[in-house]
């Protein structure tokens, strides 16, 4: 039965009424000239029946044979269903059209947004990413992601870390900047204790080696304060790995300089906005082409909700705003607070677990600008070790 009904449903079937005349010589015309009704009902006086669409225009010469007014009540089936879809195939080639073109476009990079980086500038990993494929109007698909991130660590030896993400036709890179750990001598390796900084010793604590200095001795950079050749009982040499802490008073001087003569970049109050639909994990761009300039970016997103409930929908906004360079001169109060303000964060990295005892800055003007000085007295470790040279 289930069988009858698809294929029924794929030839096309007619429901009709016949009245008046003789309903019961009707269908015996129909089925003396072989054709199959089902479905087969009366209702006051009226017969209500179904055949195949192609059966019923021989249906009409039997009506007329026996008094009966056929009326088309419904057309069902595959071949009218594909009747009525072929009157609206140009709306439908058309959205499949902007859809092709919307997947089309959303495939090529349009823009690329590098972020984490900080010593190493935005310019020059976005001209590496270039050199490897990576470029505004790149198409995605011929992108191979993992060359261009060994690539970029191979020539930019400053990265320890790069991941790349494609999301509609935006690159996102994202990099991480390589740490170098402090020069400290391995414990396997002899060495001397040396001087960092010009000093006078306040306090030694020496746990290898064999101290060449004593507290209140001034000393200067480079000098050996805790010697890796020691001599034992026996009256033998032995090289050992000298370590310990010296604790001196130095001093440091810290300079920082700001011109009163620059140039800033400043946005000029032009933008441009660029709109992104995502749907799920997949963005697609609302517009076509690579921006040139100088531009500050932001973002926002906007997400669809119904009725409270947050749809798998949103816009994301990316505002450009133009910037260009503008010459600015300063006046002596504000160099001198930016100084300050310079002189203070540099101090703050220079002089990191520095103790400071005393502080006196002092300033002066000339033709590069406005200086600040600050001579400060400090007490810090300046043990350094040197590998002892073994011919």
């Amino acid at each position: 039965m289930f069988l009858l009904r698809i294929i029924q449903y794929m030839l096309g079937y007619v429901r009709f009424r016949a009245e008046g005349g003789s309903p019961e010589r009707f269908l015996n015309l129909v089925a003396r000239n072989g054709i199959m009704l089902w479905h087969i009902r009366s209702k006051d006086g009226v017969l209500y029946a179904a055949t195949l669409a192609r059966h019923f225009p021989r249906l009409h010469p039997l009506a007329l044979e026996a008094g009966v007014t056929l009326t088309r009540e419904a057309q069902k089936g595959a071949p009218f269903q594909a009747r009525r879809f072929s009157r609206h195939l140009g709306i439908l080639v058309g959205l499949a059209v902007f859809l092709a073109l919307v997947w089309f476009f959303s495939s090529f990079v349009w823009e690329v947004d590098v972020a984490g980086n900080q010593s190493v500038s935005s310019a020059q990993v976005e001209h590496v990413l270039a050199d490897l494929g990576l470029r505004p109007g790149a198409f995605s698909m011929f992108l191979q992601v993992r060359y261009i991130q060994n690539g970029l660590l191979l020539r930019i030896p400053e990265l320890s870390g790069v991941t790349i993400n494609l999301h509609g036709s935006t690159a996102y890179v994202r990099v991480r900047e390589r740490r170098y750990p402090p020069d400290i001598v391995p414990q396997a390796v002899p060495c001397n204790v040396k001087a960092a900084w010009d000093g006078q010793i306040v306090r030694m604590e020496v746990q290898a080696g064999k101290p060449m200095v004593q507290a209140g001795e001034a000393v200067t950079a480079g000098q050996m304060l805790i010697s890796g050749m020691i001599q034992d009982k026996d009256g033998a040499l032995r090289i050992v790995h000298a370590q310990g802490t010296v604790v001196a008073r130095t001093m440091r001087d810290i300079s920082v300089t700001v011109p009163f003569h620059t140039t800033v970049r400043s946005e000029t109050g032009q933008e441009v906005r660029r709109y992104t639909l995502n749907v799920f994990d997949y963005g697609i761009p609302l517009y076509f082409g690579a921006l040139q300039g100088d531009f500050n970016r932001y973002a926002y997103t906007d997400n669809a909700e119904f009725f409270g409930i947050r749809l798998p929908v949103s816009i994301t906004t990316r505002v450009y705003r133009v910037c260009r360079p503008l010459a600015v001169t300063y006046s002596q109060e504000q160099v001198a607070a930016a100084a300050a303000r310079a002189l203070a964060q540099k101090e703050q990295t220079e002089l990191s677990g520095v103790k400071i005892l005393s502080r006196a800055t002092e300033s002066k003007t000339d033709a590069n600008g406005y200086t600040l000085i600050a001579h400060d007295v400090c007490e810090e470790d300046i043990a350094l070790g040197e590998p002892i040279q073994i011919s």
